[in-house]
């Protein structure tokens, strides 16, 4: 598979979010479609990871002047996994695109996942 290369607003981030594999089947198929798409887009900006990758926030452009504000949370499961507790200003719930497209360009540290 391909590799795209590294959005130019995401490279200084620092540590690397901490989700691993099959954290995209907890994002409704739609909602990470387009998230990827706003990823890819290069539309996040101000990307933030905190608390040694469990905690991000970015800012989310989805056009004219709808910027939204997105905060996730990762709960740590031993057994399952992360879970994804995601805000953002768009109303959409926990697991919108614009949550969906910040985690896209959280993982994309060293790599990508696109």
């Amino acid at each position: 598979m391909a590799r795209s290369p590294i959005p130019s607003n995401i490279l200084d981030m620092s540590p690397a979010l901490a989700l691993g594999p099959g954290w995209e089947r907890q994002i409704d198929e739609e909602r990470l479609r387009a998230g990827r798409e706003l990823a890819r887009q290069q539309r996040v900006s101000q990307l933030e990871v905190s608390e040694g990758g469990r905690r991000l926030s970015a800012q989310v452009s989805a056009g004219k002047n709808r910027d939204y504000q997105v905060r996730v949370r990762l709960q740590l499961q031993i057994a399952a996994g992360p879970r994804i507790l995601g805000e953002c200003s768009c109303g959409g719930g926990e697991r919108c695109e614009h949550v969906a497209a910040a985690l896209f360009a959280g993982l994309n540290d060293g790599g990508t996942i696109f």
